[in-house]
């Protein structure tokens, strides 16, 4: 889940890479999907909206470590 609060568009969403505080901010927004989602789904580019409260186990966020040589 971000920051972000729910706009139905990226229209007039800040462009210095800070969260959108204003609009519906009782959903925020999800981007990408989980383990169990269908593939359409799991794209960086995905969104949907949930309150901001839920909770669930299939929203988190993912770790990257690189293993160096």
């Amino acid at each position: 889940m971000t920051e972000d609060c729910w706009h139905d568009s990226y229209a007039a969403a800040p462009i210095d890479g800070s969260a959108w505080l204003d609009g519906d901010c009782s959903m925020h927004e999800l981007r990408g999907a989980s383990w169990f989602s269908m593939p359409a789904f799991v794209r960086v580019d995905y969104r949907n909206r949930f309150p901001a409260d839920y909770r669930t186990s299939s929203v988190g966020i993912r770790l990257v470590r690189e293993i160096g040589p």
